[in-house]
């Protein structure tokens, strides 16, 4: 869609979408036609047409933490036919490259791939130049940072190509250690209720949705490496909907009451609760 101005938007977004169609297949909430073809061309838009590196690594992130964490083998038969078919089916230069660097890694053992892959890649060139100015204003101001907008204003001020791509060094260089703190403590705390909730939960639809949502924080939190994806509000748009659903079901899990003495909050399941 021409409104997705840059491939990282577009794939954020596929990303997100799609670990949520993911969830709501594996988790057996659903698992009719229509939910599997629209996992599949995600999949396939997502690898093939979305050009987006840092999507495609945090959805596999997510599905990775999903292998080990429900101990699935459909998982692991899926990602042998995807890396199978996918040099075959790839077609655009960065995903090439990105392919070059893995079957380099898993043939060799060596990191030799991955420190070429670096040197030679103009938009990991771009980012590395633009981090380290980060790195080198944020040292002025190391717990609050230079204020929010900094980083882009002396990027273009010094006349730097490209955007300052990269959330938690952007995140340091406008807030500083606190702000960091304060971020970390935010998703951390989305990964705890969602994650307690999947477990904790038994209804099938409310599962997958707590989830979906929590793979898509795991997934965005690894595309942030080199996307500042949390400025982003083509991608924010999804991901901040997946996730209030999500801490939505959390909540409607412990609903909460005031006794009319005005007393301490009553749970719905504690006795002595009066829903009038």
């Amino acid at each position: 869609s021409p409104s997705f101005s840059a491939s990282y938007d577009f794939g954020g977004y596929l990303m997100l979408s799609t670990l949520f169609l993911y969830s709501v297949g594996s988790t057996r909430a659903n698992r009719g036609p229509l939910t599997l073809t629209a996992l599949l061309a995600g999949m396939a838009l997502l690898l093939f047409s979305a050009d987006s590196r840092a999507s495609l690594g945090g959805m596999a992130v997510a599905i990775v933490f999903d292998l080990f964490f429900r101990l699935r083998w459909q998982v692991v038969v899926g990602a042998a036919v995807v890396a199978v078919a996918a040099p075959y089916l790839v077609s655009t230069r960065k995903m090439e490259r990105m392919l070059a660097t893995v079957t380099g890694i898993v043939t060799s053992f060596s990191v030799d791939p991955v420190r070429r892959a670096l040197l030679e890649d103009p938009s990991v060139g771009m980012r590395i130049r633009n981090w380290d100015m980060a790195i080198q204003r944020w040292s002025g101001h190391p717990f609050v940072g230079e204020g929010l907008g900094s980083y882009l204003q002396y990027t273009e001020q010094y006349n730097q190509p490209g955007t300052p791509d990269g959330w938690y060094i952007r995140l340091l260089a406008e807030s500083g250690l606190l702000g960091l703190f304060a971020f970390m403590l935010l998703v951390g705390g989305l990964l705890w209720s969602l994650m307690g909730a999947y477990v904790r939960e038994t209804r099938a639809l409310p599962r997958a949705i707590v989830y979906g949502a929590a793979l898509s924080v795991i997934a965005l939190l690894v595309n942030a490496v080199v996307i500042d994806s949390f400025v982003s509000y083509k991608i924010m748009g999804v991901f901040w909907m997946i996730v209030g659903v999500g801490t939505r079901v959390v909540a409607e899990r412990h609903p909460v009451a005031v006794k009319s003495s005005g007393a301490r909050p009553v749970r719905a399941d504690e006795p002595g609760f009066n829903p009038a």
